[in-house]
């Protein structure tokens, strides 16, 4: 029973990861709108990559003592997936409702979560399965 538990926690913390996602991805766009130069915009948007990216390593490391390696990416890259299915409906839809193009922007909620997942999904596994094999960062064997 506490195994099938510990399966049901991740789904929330997963889903809440994605919302971290989305809140990076919001604040960051609308303080580089804001910004008064190119480098400043630019700054920003890897501001956004960066935090994203200790997001998603700080998901792999808490997931890698719940289950394989497998498990920890297919987490991940849902969160990724999820955060940019939102930011896909509030960003290029949102903007585009109405408008000539808005198919393409509808697309963008079904492209954007394929192209970030499936890599962040790769990324996953293969920094998961790095983590296992260093010398004493193996997690604690379940009963």
């Amino acid at each position: 029973m506490s195994c099938e538990r510990g399966r049901l926690d991740r789904w929330p913390r997963t889903a809440l990861i994605a919302l971290v996602y989305v809140a990076i991805g919001l604040l960051t766009a609308r303080l580089a709108g804001g910004a008064s130069s190119t480098a400043a915009r630019a700054a920003w948007r890897s501001a956004a990559w960066l935090l994203s990216f200790f997001v998603f390593i700080a998901q792999l490391l808490a997931e890698r003592p719940l289950g394989t390696p497998i498990r920890g990416a297919m987490h991940s890259a849902l969160a990724v997936a999820l955060g940019v299915f939102a930011l896909a409906l509030a960003g290029p839809v949102r903007a585009h409702w109405g408008a000539e193009d808005q198919l393409r922007a509808l697309s963008a909620v079904v492209i954007w979560p394929v192209l970030t997942g499936a890599p962040a999904f790769a990324a996953g596994f293969v920094i998961s399965t790095l983590l296992r094999r260093v010398p004493g960062a193996r997690p604690p064997r379940r009963p």
